[in-house]
């Protein structure tokens, strides 16, 4: 692509489609957080047309792109990454002290709230106060 003149961000977009098409083998038995970021990565419409492809080319089974599809409609109406519950400043509230454990329980808590494992901050952060209550003993 560079002998041909390509831009540096179709060349970048391509090789992030190669690198990432296999990804969406699993897409069955994936993780709803890993699926939500999966949607609402930029170029996901061209992931699931090379995904439908491959499938089409090598075996014919197309239930992978079928969830990717069904889960396209999902995030129409609900962002598929929407806004954190849960920042900073709650987590330094309920005693991490600031440095990389920060981000740690951010992603944590943020995976969570992407599966729906709470109904919403309040009861997020109390999953939150009392893992932070155990973890020194």
């Amino acid at each position: 692509m560079v002998k041909m003149k390509f831009s540096k961000a179709l060349r970048n977009t391509v090789t992030g489609l190669v690198y990432r098409h296999m990804d969406m083998i699993s897409v069955p038995q994936m993780r709803k957080a890993t699926l939500r970021k999966i949607v609402a990565r930029d170029c996901f419409e061209d992931e699931l047309e090379l995904h439908r492809i491959d499938c089409l080319c090598s075996n014919g089974i197309t239930a992978s792109t079928e969830r990717l599809i069904e889960a396209r409609k999902e995030y129409e109406i609900e962002a598929a990454l929407p806004a954190p519950w849960i920042g900073g400043k709650d987590l330094l509230e309920l005693g991490v002290a600031h440095g990389p454990e920060i981000g740690i329980w951010k992603e944590r808590a943020y995976e969570h709230q992407l599966e729906g494992t709470f109904d919403g901050p309040d009861a997020l952060k109390r999953w939150l106060r009392d893992e932070l209550s155990h973890r020194g003993n």
